[in-house]
This record gives structure tokens, C-alpha cells and sequence, in this order.
């Protein structure tokens, strides 16, 4: 059974604080949210964002890395589905295309806040109407293959592995082309041409390295022979758009929004934890992609300037982005509030604010870019019969790149990249390690979203 980290899901999240989501122990996902004015129509604005806000976390992903602990929502509904499976199918039901409008809620009677209008919409854990679908959706597509002999693998088998990953490739194209025609505010904030071909094609590596499914059927329409053993082939290929409209929206997520924890001394780190939710980047102390935070008042005649430079990096000290900003922007008179009054102007300055999220984009690509986040996996020497099999076995899962080892104690310490959740990571790693010595009693326990333990 799907499983939600309920304690530490709160610990995150304020019950009842505006702007934020919260969730109770029956699967009800709750927002408050504030609009300016007084009457009806401050009121539908107030609603509105508050389902907005509900629909970006079931379709982010937060709530993918919280389904995954040992504490759990256990409670059931009529028909008997636990509230985490409610949540999946909600969430399922979102990335189809359809509206968070059609999903049941409840809207509470309004409250003044100051200028505002204040409504609490409660999301209730019901499963959602099976109607149609908007995102039910097969697209026949006609691509190109090229293959040559390598290895074990024919000229043809190389050309039809190609022309399949041309075929996945053109659809997650055209979706991403979509997304950006229909949203101004999409979680990557892609910006051009240039980058969405680099992210379609990060898209469908990390994609087709997850599953090979997304093609249900294709035919041979045209082959010929190529210089040096080679094979040109085409092929019609019926794509799932369906199962690449919710993978591919779960991968964006991951890379547009991930969770990230901040370093800096206070009341840098404050300014900063505002300036990533306004960006709607999620923060955890415990999360394994770090943005690093250094600054430093100088002088300039009576005046101050301030030096600020953030870097991105992981729990392995792997550099990904670095931003500097333009110390010359402004210089404030010295005082006891100098420091902070220069980090908010730093921080909300338009051009400062994109190049800032410039930077933390490309990070944030660079990760995916070179296969995902680093994971350690800690395996107890005992249980590895042939190290040299395990690593062509871990080479082999789906996903992970860059795998490498060392003999830490009594474990093998082995680190690999993974652009998935760690739960997903450790539930490939429990079907693979069979094979290779380690019982079936065998647990994979993660520890944190950095490492996996083997007991």
C-alpha cells in the first residue's frame, strides 16, 4: 500500500497559515488564501488561488516524496481506499488534463483580514469522477532510426531502439511546445526554443531509461542499408500521450521545483526561504540539493554595498550553479538595518530576480542533465558474493548512471545518480540485488533522500 509521511508532512506544513497547503490524517487537503477587496468577487479570487495552490501540490513534487515513510494516513473511506491512494488518484486524475474545479470541495465562509478577504477551500478525499479525459490521447507519429552493430546488438535492433526514442522524443516535444502556449507560469519557465529542445531531450533520456512502455505498437515502413554495417529505418509509432502527460509533468516538477535546503546565516537565510516560496521552490531543512548562501558588507565612502554569491550543490559537494550579484546596484547609508535593507533590494530587483532564477535553472537542469541526484547505498560486505557482477547489475537498472564504489568498515559504499524519488531508486535496488547474493529477507531502508541502507 501507498504509503504518506504524515508527522513529518506537518512538521513542513502549517495547518491554516495563508499561502500555504496543509493536509490532515484523513487525506483532506486544505488551503487558506487571501484576495484584496470585500464581497463576491474578492471572495471567488480568494478561492481560486487557494484551489490553485491545491492543484500545484498534487501535480508537484512534494507530495510524491512524502508517499513513500513508514508512518502512514490509514484512514479509509466507504469503499475502503486508504487517503494516500485517494491522494495518487487524485493527482492521476490532474495530470490527465482535467481541472481541479471537478474535483469535490468545500469553500469556508469568509473572513476579513486587514484589506483582505480570507477563505479556507477544503480539497475532501473523495476518489474523482472516472469520466472522460481530456489527456486520454494516442499519437501515431513517423520517425527516423539509425542503427550500427555494437556489441551484442544488431545494425536493426540499434536502429529500432533509436527511431523508438525519436518517436518518444517528438511527442514530449510537442507536449512541452503545449505547455508553454498554455501556461506563463510553468514550473521550468521554459524560455526559448534552445532550451526546450535541451529539456526534451533530458526529458526523453530520463524517461525511456524509466520505462520502455510509452510505445504501444509501431510497423516497419521503409529500411535501407547504411556505409560500414549500418541500418536506416522508418516506422509509424503510436505513442502514449497519456502515461508521457503524467511522467513527464512528474519529471518537470521534480526538476522545476525541487526540494532544496538552504545554508546561510540569519537573516540572509529568512530573506532567502521568502524569496524561494515566492518562486514556488519548496525547502526542507534535510533536503539533498543545497543553495549555499555567503555575503559581505564593504564600504564605499560612508556608504555600504553588499557582495552576495549563492552556489547550488548536494550533500556530495558536487557544484551545479553559482550566482553573483551586482554589488554596484546600490549602495545605502550605514546603519543597524543596512544588512538586511541591501539583501531585500538584491533579492526584488527585477534584473537581479532573473538572473537569480536564471541560475538556479540551469542548476537545476544540470542536475538532471548529468543523470539526477548522487544516492549512497550502503550494503553490508557479507551479502555481496561478487562485487564486480553487483556493479554490472547496478549499471544495468533503469535510470542510474555513474556508479561507482568503495569498502567503508564492513559496507560497500556505492554511489550512483538517479533522477527519480530514492523510494523508487531503493524499490528498483530490492528486484536487482537478488541476483546477486543478497537474500530475499534483505531490507532497503532510506534513510534520507541521499541514501539507502541494506539490512
Amino acid at each position: 500500500m501507498i504509503r504518506l509521511a504524515f508527522g513529518l508532512f506537518i512538521a513542513l506544513l502549517h495547518v491554516g497559515a495563508v499561502g500555504q497547503v496543509s493536509i490532515d490524517a484523513n487525506g483532506t487537503v486544505s488551503s487558506t488564501q487571501c484576495q484584496y477587496g470585500r464581497g463576491q468577487i474578492a471572495v471567488g479570487g480568494a478561492r481560486d488561488r487557494a484551489l490553485s495552490e491545491i492543484a500545484d501540490f498534487l501535480q508537484g513534487p512534494r507530495l510524491i516524496q512524502e508517499l513513500e515513510a513508514e508512518d502512514v494516513l490509514e484512514a479509509t473511506d466507504s469503499s475502503g481506499s486508504s487517503a494516500a491512494t485517494l491522494l495518487q488518484e487524485q493527482r492521476s486524475f490532474l495530470l490527465r488534463g482535467n481541472s481541479v474545479d471537478s474535483l469535490r470541495f468545500n469553500v469556508s465562509p469568509p473572513w476579513i483580514q486587514g484589506n483582505d478577504t480570507c477563505v479556507r477551500v477544503d480539497l475532501l478525499p473523495v476518489v474523482p469522477d472516472a469520466g472522460p479525459s481530456q489527456g486520454d490521447v494516442l499519437v501515431r507519429v513517423e520517425v527516423i532510426g539509425q542503427g550500427y552493430p555494437s556489441g551484442e546488438q544488431t545494425a536493426l535492433e540499434r536502429a529500432e531502439a533509436d527511431a523508438l526514442r525519436r518517436a518518444v522524443s517528438q511527442v514530449v516535444g510537442t507536449w512541452l511546445s503545449e505547455q508553454r502556449a498554455e501556461s506563463s507560469a510553468l514550473s521550468l519557465a521554459i524560455e526559448n526554443d534552445s532550451e526546450q529542445t535541451v529539456m526534451s531531450d533530458l526529458m526523453t533520456h530520463h524517461l525511456v531509461s524509466r520505462s520502455t512502455g510509452y510505445v504501444s505498437d509501431w510497423t516497419l515502413l521503409e529500411r535501407k542499408a547504411l556505409e560500414n554495417g549500418g541500418v536506416e529505418i522508418l516506422i509509424s509509432a503510436q505513442v502514449d500521450g497519456t502515461q508521457l502527460r503524467e511522467q513527464g509533468q512528474s519529471l518537470l516538477a521534480e526538476l522545476g521545483s525541487p526540494r532544496v535546503s538552504v545554508i546561510a546565516d540569519p537573516p540572509l537565510d529568512a530573506l532567502l526561504l521568502e524569496w524561494l516560496s515566492a518562486e514556488r521552490i519548496s525547502t526542507d531543512a534535510n533536503a539533498p540539493l543545497k543553495i549555499r548562501a555567503l555575503s559581505n558588507l564593504r564600504e564605499y565612502g560612508s556608504n555600504r554595498r553588499m557582495d552576495l554569491s549563492i552556489e547550488v550543490t548536494d550533500n556530495f559537494g558536487n557544484l551545479y550553479g553559482a550566482w553573483r550579484n551586482t554589488p554596484s546596484l546600490i549602495a545605502l547609508p550605514d546603519g543597524p538595518n543596512v544588512y538586511q535593507d541591501l539583501a531585500e533590494v538584491h533579492l526584488s530587483t527585477e534584473k537581479q530576480k532573473a538572473s537569480l532564477s536564471a541560475a538556479l535553472r540551469g542548476a537545476f537542469m544540470k542536475v538532471l542533465g548529468q543523470g539526477g541526484l548522487v544516492r549512497e547505498v550502503q550494503i553490508p560486505l557479507e551479502q555481496v558474493d561478487d562485487s564486480v557482477r553487483l556493479m554490472t547489475i547496478l549499471s544495468m537498472i533503469g535510470g542510474v548512471s555513474d556508479v561507482n564504489h568503495a569498502t567503508v568498515g564492513d559496507r560497500m559504499s556505492v554511489q550512483m545518480r538517479y533522477p527519480g524519488p530514492t523510494a523508487e531508486l531503493a524499490s528498483a535496488l530490492q528486484a536487482s540485488l537478488a541476483h546477486v547474493g543478497l537474500t530475499t529477507g534483505s531490507r532497503f531502508l532510506v534513510i534520507s533522500d541521499s541514501l539507502i541502507q541494506v539490512q
